[in-house]
């Protein structure tokens, strides 16, 4: 099993959301000045450090059946809400000039940014070996091109009843 901080769509949620945190705290810096950039930024990490911490409970956790896999990742999304919630207490009573607008803004547009980087499907990964991983698992099982057809049937299907007929 891939350490979970090295799996494709961990690296790709955490890449997106640093590149989203960068570029709205460059708006909310230009936009209302520095608290503002630095609010920007802070709401940013809070779902950048809770990314990481998803990651990490998601990689101790047992996946030897599918409940198991189920259990180890609500565990997983119970910590990531946990140090969310820690997280923005900590920043809103400790930070006195926070600028919520872009606290916010940078914190739930990184949220969603998690969400849409597992969907997202780039050009499949070399293996140890050189080969490829499929990016679409439904290619994986067609049968090679150079296997003969019989005229006028699909492959798998019985066609007995056409005998009766």
């Amino acid at each position: 099993m891939t350490p979970p901080l090295k799996s494709k769509p961990i690296r790709t949620a955490l890449a997106w959301q640093a590149l989203a945190t960068v570029a709205i705290a460059a708006l909310a810096g230009v936009w209302a000045g520095g608290h503002a950039a630095l609010s920007a930024a802070l709401g940013g990490m809070v779902t950048l450090s809770s990314t990481v911490v998803y990651a990490f409970v998601l990689g101790i956790g047992q996946t030897a059946s599918a409940g198991a896999s189920v259990v180890t990742m609500l565990r997983a999304e119970g910590a990531k809400v946990l140090v969310i919630i820690l997280q923005l207490w900590l920043v809103l009573t400790t930070y006195k000039d926070v600028v919520l607008a872009a606290l916010f803004a940078a914190f739930v547009i990184t949220v969603l940014l998690f969400r849409t980087a597992f969907l997202a499907r780039g050009e499949p990964e070399r293996t140890s070996h050189g080969g490829r991983h499929r990016a679409h698992p439904d290619l994986v099982h067609r049968a090679p091109p150079d296997l003969p057809r019989q005229a006028g049937r699909r492959r798998g299907r019985s066609t007995a009843w056409l005998e009766t007929v």
